[in-house]
């Protein structure tokens, strides 16, 4: 490369020239020497250096350097450092330049780049003419270049770097100052060294080999050996060892006459490998002696055969030797090929048996892909030469690099002469030199495997855990299905063996057809409390914020995610490594990681609720199933008005779960189907003795509490469902035995949970009827559902005996009307199917109980369900239900179904609550049928009472009304109009008050969404319901509209909505209407109408009585 840069630099070079010639004539005319020297420094200066820099930068380098070279004595060193700087040198250069006249020797190029090299400077250009120079007695330079023939040869060497400090500048200038006296101190000496190894040429023939050109000789040292000791002679010291007082390696007075071995100190001359030393022990006129002879083997030395070096090749011979068959066969050949290519130095230093025992090693390994780490220990010290073998297939140039990094860690020593060698064989060979600290080497084996890890592609990584995990052939159906699906990002983050684990699940999830699945691993070095959730996915990715909160309902911490994407068969896949903490005191075994794993899927699935009591999985060691018990009972609980919160339950439950798994355990001890009946009583009693030990030790009133509440529900719990394969759990419960239950208590009571819906069925007695409705008050809907049963109660006294109320929540509502009603008859489902589920039947006049269900109250076969709100069209659905479970009352279990009553074609409750109308109307002289009354009312025309009451008057004035969703203002209607228009959302399926004509209301009116932050109210508005507010909020004005002065208020809606004065939110039991609800005196209605239950307490009643108001009660209109 060099020979082509001066071709093609030369007609540059001599352009430069003369323009540098012309420069300096026309600058220096008297200095007739700077022309020469130009023309002699820049000769052979490559082009695209000369492209790179102006004329003025070169002349300047120049001329600086003559400066500094003009005049010197022989064997004078000059070396300056030097930053240009334009104010004082008249010239600038970004870089800093090393300027070195000194006499021609051998290695002063190398050993100036050495020490360049030692100081982290990069060379950006190096000039390094070797010029004829004639000097004068005082040694200034009367000519330059080639046609000097009386002259001396002088090297003029500049090197431009990295522009360096003042302070680094100094030093890297005594550094070179030494490094280039050391040099010339060696090439002085050269003559003697090798004059010296030659004269004992006759003890071994390898040293006259040496002595001939294949040595480089740089220091010599001569040694006395007095009282069994090597004492050095003064006058013996040559080349570097004139420096040099530590002699390393240290003298060997029991080793062979003639010995090879490596010191630890680094050459600074030449090259910068370990020095060689080679000892020769003798006598001379009767006194033993030692030479020894430090530098470095020759370029020659590594071209010629082993076999052709004295010696050496003896040793090497020998080894053939061993073949079995002789040195030209397949092994004999295999054997010769690595003498041949191993590490000369280590070659030269074993002896014959460590060496035949090196190269069999070696061809053991040759042509088989494997990775294998070999340790050569060097005779004298503590160093090794460490031979790594890989399959050539993996090397690549940054391998040797990353291999040096495990070694270091492995030997706790940074490596050095660092190697690499490709030859014929199947394996690559890298070399390192090493030191051991403790003078033990490693564990090779691992540091081989080490090493297999990291230069083994991940894909045949993958493919051998595969192989390991299931054996060839189902990896290779594995692999060749999904192996060339995961991208380049899993693979740098994911270890095969976990890889294989992650495809195998994602084959599950494809062959099965599911959605979801999840696997809770961790790293074999992973601290005990550190594990990883992978969740696989099919479809629409999963948000993160989805999925840290479902782990945090299990009692764990995340820590980080690592996202991964696939695509498989034109689908995406997607899976997510989720690092976790488990709680400390929580020993993550066989049944907690099995639970944990299959409760976070059904998680994600939804089959289960994501609460806080799942954390019991992990923390009491329960099943979600058993988790679930503790879950429904704490609903429960929450209903009956138990003084403390879920989540402070689930809290407390969490910090005592030993005790949450007594209350387990005294559940199943009472319910499980499998236990034996006659064991069931002893193992109840057992259970319950150890809770209330366990009750002693807890110190927290709270905590007694609350565990106390579970312990007697479980003991006022008379049947279950639990242990049935259905969707919800159903308990009864003796309401006598549940502690502080609001009055009045029912007879019976059913509650029916799960993730979807939940719900409460009250019963006066064995005999009882009532509707079932869908509740909007998922806070307390028992609470509902007992006001509504005290009416019905009074409502069936000439019906049945007692009535009786159901109601169930809705748990996970959704965002169109069309899906929600699916959810809800869904929820109604359920709900209807878990009364059954504990209701005994009749078989030919017998009593059929429920299949593994414990029972400990009588028979009671006696279950009906009507309408309700919510529930109008239901009855039919009811009815199928009642059919697909056999039960004994068919279609009369909901009154007929569709064959049965009709309750909004019917009117029947609308028209019996507008009987009280009537009769109240008459009271004040008015004819409810003919007159006009102006009516507010709570309801919407989709509705049974609420939507046929509004239609029984035509001429009846409807200025303002509400649901749960909008509030209908019409200041001043057209009866007729606005009948008709009622009559439409009435026949109109699921309508809303949305859907009123607005062209049909009158000036001033609206429709208006609860939803909206405020509402401007118009002078109509104001007009009509008696208030001068301009703006009001949605609740402010559903306020106001009960509070408007009309005829007639008219309820055919759900809540509560007045009170007496006297009365307290928290004692109407109402939360979901607290914000609206007003005082019985505060109303100007003159007829209160109840077509729905529980519109008004009863001391709102009496109140609102003694005030003048017309009013029955809700049980009497309805």
């Amino acid at each position: 490369m060099g020979q082509r840069a001066d071709r093609r630099g030369a007609p540059e070079a001599a352009s430069l020239i003369e323009r540098l010639v012309e420069i300096a004539d026309r600058r220096r005319p008297d200095d007739e020497v700077l022309a020469e020297f130009l023309a002699a420094y820049y000769e052979e200066l490559p082009a695209f250096d000369i492209d790179e820099r102006t004329d003025s930068d070169l002349y300047a380098a120049a001329v600086r350097h003559w400066a500094i070279g003009k005049t010197r004595q022989p064997a004078q060193i000059d070396v300056i450092v030097m930053s240009p700087d334009r104010e004082r040198d008249g010239w600038h250069s970004e870089r800093s330049i090393v300027f070195l006249v000194t006499d021609d020797a051998p290695f002063l190029v190398d050993t100036v780049r050495m020490v360049l090299e030692r100081h982290g400077v990069a060379t950006h250009l190096l000039v390094h003419p070797m010029l004829q120079v004639r000097r004068d007695e005082q040694g200034r330079a009367l000519a330059v270049g080639r046609g000097v023939h009386d002259g001396h040869v002088e090297a003029w060497t500049q090197v431009e770097i990295d522009r360096c400090d003042d302070d680094r500048a100094a030093a890297l200038q005594s550094d070179l100052a030494e490094a280039v006296a050391t040099t010339h101190r060696v090439v002085d000496d050269f003559d003697a060294m090798r004059d010296r190894m030659t004269d004992h040429a006759e003890l071994d023939p390898l040293l006259g080999w040496l002595a001939d050109g294949n040595f480089v000789f740089l220091g010599a040292a001569r040694f006395d050996v007095v009282d069994g000791a090597a004492r050095r002679v003064d006058s013996g010291d040559l080349g570097q060892m004139r420096d040099i007082t530590e002699i390393d390696p240290a003298i060997d007075l029991d080793a062979a006459p003639v010995s090879i071995a490596r010191s630890t100190h680094v050459s600074t001359v030449h090259r910068p490998a370990r020095l060689t030393a080679v000892t020769v022990r003798y006598e001379h006129d009767g006194q033993a002696r030692v030479d020894r002879f430090v530098g470095l083997l020759a370029s020659s030395a590594y071209r010629q055969s082993t076999l052709t070096i004295p010696s050496v090749g003896d040793r090497a011979r020998a080894v053939l030797g061993l073949a079995a068959d002789g040195a030209e066969t397949h092994t004999g050949r295999s054997m010769r090929n690595v003498l041949e290519t191993l590490p000369r130095d280590v070659v030269f230093e074993l002896d014959a048996d460590r060496l035949a025992e090196l190269v069999t090693d070696v061809v053991a390994l040759q042509e088989r892909q494997i990775v294998r780490a070999i340790e050569v220990a060097e005779p004298v010290g503590s160093w090794s030469t460490l031979l790594v073998f890989v399959p050539k297939t993996r090397f690549s140039a940054n391998l040797p690099d990353r291999i040096a990094t495990y070694v270091g860690e492995a030997y706790g020593a940074p490596t050095r002469d660092v190697e690499s060698f490709i030859g014929t064989s199947s394996l690559a060979r890298i070399t390192f030199t090493v030191e051991r600290d403790d003078g033990q080497a490693p564990d090779l084996d691992d540091l081989s495997d080490q090493i297999d890890l990291i230069t083994t592609s991940w894909a045949d990584r993958l493919r051998r855990a595969a192989d390991r995990e299931l054996g060839d052939a189902k990896a290779a159906a594995l692999l060749d299905r999904y192996g060339l699906s995961v991208p380049e990002s899993y693979r740098s983050s994911v270890e095969p063996e976990m890889a294989v684990g992650d495809l195998m699940h994602l084959d599950e999830l494809i062959s099965t057809g599911r959605s979801v699945l999840a696997a809770l691993t961790r790293s074999v070095d992973a601290e005990d409390d550190i594990w990883r959730m992978r969740v696989y996915s099919r479809g629409e990715r999963m948000a993160l914020s989805d999925l840290l909160p479902l782990l945090s309902y299990l009692g764990v911490q995340a820590l980080d995610e690592l996202p991964h994407r696939l695509k498989i068969d034109g689908e995406r896949y997607y899976l997510y490594d989720i690092g976790l903490r488990v709680p400390s005191a929580v020993r993550m075994d066989d049944h907690r990681h099995r639970e944990v794993t299959s409760a976070f899927e059904r998680l994600l699935a939804g089959e289960i609720e994501p609460d806080g009591f799942n954390r019991l999985i992990l923390l009491a060691g329960l099943t979600a199933s058993q988790a679930n018990i503790l879950r429904c009972y704490a609903k429960y609980a929450h209903q009956t008005g138990f003084a403390f919160s879920q989540s402070y339950v689930e809290d407390t439950l969490a910090r005592l779960p030993h005790m949450a798994a007594l209350l387990v355990e005294l559940f199943e001890a009472r319910f499980d189907a499998d236990i034996d009946e006659g064991e069931r009583l002893a193992a109840f009693a057992t259970a319950d003795d150890d809770l209330l030990t366990g009750l002693d030790e807890v110190p927290s009133l709270d905590d007694d509490r609350i565990v106390r509440m579970f312990r007697s529900l479980i003991r006022a719990t008379v049947r279950t469902s639990a242990y049935q394969p259905t969707p919800t759990i159903a308990f009864k419960f003796d309401p006598s035995l549940v502690p502080d239950l609001p009055d009045p208590r029912p007879a019976h009571e059913i509650f029916v949970c799960s993730q979807r819906v939940e719900g409460v069925h009250l019963r006066g007695g064995p005999i009882a009827r009532g509707g079932l409705r869908w509740s909007d008050r998922p806070e307390d809907y028992r609470t509902e559902v007992l006001g509504l049963v005290k009416a019905q109660m009074v409502k069936n006294a000439v019906i049945v005996p007692v009535g009786a109320k159901g109601g169930f929540i809705v748990k996970r509502p959704k965002p169109t009307p069309e899906e929600n009603r699916a959810e809800v008859i869904e929820c109604y489902r359920m709900f209807v199917s878990g009364l059954l589920d504990l209701t005994d039947n009749l078989v030919g006049g017998d009593v059929v109980h429920p299949d593994r269900v414990v029972r400990y109250d009588g028979p009671d076969p006696y279950l009906v369900v009507a309408a309700d709100k919510g529930t109008a069209t239901f009855s039919d659905i009811a009815n199928e239900i009642s059919a697909d479970y056999g039960f004994w009352l068919g279609d009369a279990f909901a009154s007929g179904g569709s064959a049965g009553y009709d309750h909004k074609a019917m009117g029947i409750t609308a028209r019996g609550a507008w009987e009280s109308v009537r009769r109240h109307a008459s009271v004040l002289g008015r004819d409810a049928d003919t007159e006009e009354l102006t009516t507010v009312g709570i309801g919407d025309m989709s509705g049974d009472v609420f939507g046929n009451g509004m239609l029984i008057s035509p001429n009846l004035r409807l200025v303002a009304a509400f649901d749960h969703r909008d509030i209908f203002v019409d200041p001043d209607p057209d009866p007729s109009v606005a009948h008709a228009e009622r009559q439409r959302l009435f026949e109109l399926p699921r309508s809303t008050w949305a859907d009123y004509d607005e062209r049909l209301i009158s000036e001033g009116g609206g429709v208006f969404s609860r939803r909206l932050k405020s509402i401007e109210l118009s002078p109509q508005m104001q007009a009509v319901l008696g208030v001068t507010d301009e703006t009001m909020t949605p609740n402010q004005l559903i306020s106001t509209v009960l509070r408007a002065p009309v005829d007639l208020l008219w309820n055919g809606g759900v809540g509560t909505y007045v009170k007496a004065s006297t009365e307290t939110n928290s004692e109407v039991g109402d939360r979901a209407n607290d914000a609206v609800r007003v005082d019985a005196n505060q109303l100007r209605c003159k007829i209160v109408g109840e077509g729905g239950n529980l519109g008004v307490t009863q001391l709102g009643r009496v109140e609102y009585a003694l005030n003048g108001g017309l009013i029955y009660t809700d049980a009497i209109d309805n």
